[in-house]
C-alpha cells in the first residue's frame, strides 16, 4: 500500500489522498450528494468528508485513513 506525505497545509494534503482514493466520477457524485444533504454548494470541511465518507462509503473512508495515518 501507499502511503503518502505531505508538506502541504492539511487540506490539500487530505484533497490529496482522497484523489488517490476516489476516481473522479465517485468524487463529482460524493460533492453533489453532500451538497444535496447540506442544502449549501459551499466546500465542506475535511472533518464532513470524512464523516460523510464514514457513513456512505466505508471502505473508501478506511483506505483514506491509511493513507492519511499509515502508521495506525
Amino acid at each position: 500500500m501507499m502511503s503518502l506525505t505531505f508538506k502541504a497545509p492539511r487540506r490539500v494534503g487530505f484533497d490529496t489522498a482522497l484523489a488517490h482514493v476516489l476516481p473522479s466520477a465517485h468524487m463529482r457524485m460524493m460533492r453533489e450528494l453532500m451538497a444535496a444533504e447540506r442544502g449549501s454548494k459551499a466546500k465542506p470541511t475535511a472533518n464532513e468528508t470524512l464523516c460523510w465518507l464514514r457513513l456512505n462509503m466505508p471502505r473508501a473512508a478506511l483506505r483514506l485513513e491509511d493513507l492519511l495515518h499509515p502508521a495506525d
